[in-house]
């Protein structure tokens, strides 16, 4: 078993490309790495790296949306982890992950007053991501 990449990874949002078919010479996965708006010096994203998913399932909805909760000093704490299309100036249709808490989008401004001290959404969290990251798939079941 794969130990869990998100284990030290904060989550705030993380993001994911979809692909085409393989035996399209313009759907490569690596292609996402290409940096077409030139904010790189090589032109391409050397500090990330491409993990592909296959979407299985998704909700009645056709989306994907799945709910954590927490109860921390007598306060209820619902966590929702949607997947969004949000396109961007790169190679592929760009989708993220948010994530939210009671209403808030989380990031990395609002981390520490929102979701750091949630020890149990965010442990379910990384598991989730971590299992989406090892079986190659993004389950709504």
């Amino acid at each position: 078993m794969l130990k869990n990449p998100f284990k030290n990874t904060s989550i705030t949002e993380l993001s994911h490309n979809r692909q085409g078919p393989k035996s399209d010479i313009c759907s490569l996965a690596e292609d996402v790495l290409y940096d077409i708006v030139g904010k790189t010096i090589k032109g391409v994203h050397e500090d990330l790296v491409v993990c592909t998913l296959k979407i299985q399932s998704l909700n009645i909805n056709k989306t994907f949306k799945k709910e954590y909760k927490e109860t921390k000093d007598g306060i209820e704490y619902t966590c929702v982890l949607e997947l969004f299309h949000e396109p961007e100036p790169c190679m592929y249709p760009h989708c993220v992950f948010r994530v939210w808490i009671n209403g808030i989008k989380i990031t990395y401004k609002n981390y520490k007053d929102t979701i750091s001290k949630l020890t149990i959404i965010r442990g379910n969290l990384k598991e989730e991501l971590a299992s989406m990251v090892i079986t190659k798939e993004i389950n709504q079941v």
